[in-house]
């Protein structure tokens, strides 16, 4: 079967076309994923400094930390929980 040359010509830029959209919307897709994990991740970092707060300096101290290193007690944590959950699932 002959398809004249214009016809072929139209189907590629139409395949092209259709490409570039299915990668804007793996882009986007991504992009949004990306933005909602952070956001969960912020809201749990910011929850779990607001309980820490909540404590007395007494039980603070007998934690080992001082107010002002709730931030980065918190992060570090946070932190050692992402690279348990991602060891766990290497090994799985």
């Amino acid at each position: 079967m002959n398809i004249p040359k214009n016809v072929k010509g139209q189907l590629r830029k139409h395949i092209a076309i259709k490409e570039k959209r299915i990668d804007m919307a793996n882009i986007f897709d991504k992009t949004a994923h990306l933005i909602i994990n952070r956001y969960v991740s912020w809201r749990a970092f910011n929850k779990a400094c607001n309980e820490m707060y909540l404590l007395s300096d007494a039980t603070l101290n007998d934690i080992g930390i001082h107010r002002s290193q709730i931030k980065s007690f918190v992060s570090d944590s946070m932190k050692q929980n992402d690279n348990t959950k991602q060891n766990k699932q290497s090994a799985a």
